[in-house]
């Protein structure tokens, strides 16, 4: 419970893009208890995979899941869009997989 009342705080106060900016991953979980991870710099769905569910091969469930977030925030970068996930954002906040 105290995670997602964190979660909800820093997504209100919109801290997310000063600790991505400073090199912290921030695990979190929703209050449906999803895990949470905000994209830090040099971050890649494949190395978040890796690191989060044992497996760089699962990226493509963490794109699928956040698509429309990953896209937005491209879009929101100039991008016309992602390349399915290969372009992703620093501050981005995703949801995991159930591992």
């Amino acid at each position: 419970m105290m995670k997602a009342r964190i979660s909800a705080i820093m997504k209100e106060d919109k801290k997310w893009d000063f600790l991505a900016y400073c090199g912290i991953g921030i695990m979190a979980e929703d209050e449906a208890g999803a895990e949470e991870y905000v994209v830090k710099k040099g971050d890649t769905l494949w190395k978040i995979a890796e690191e989060m569910l044992g497996s760089s091969f699962r990226y493509a469930e963490i794109y699928e899941l956040n698509k429309a977030t990953i896209e937005e925030t491209a879009q929101n970068k100039g991008k016309e869009d992602t390349g399915d996930g290969y372009w992703i954002f620093q501050g981005t906040l995703l949801r995991m997989p159930e591992q």
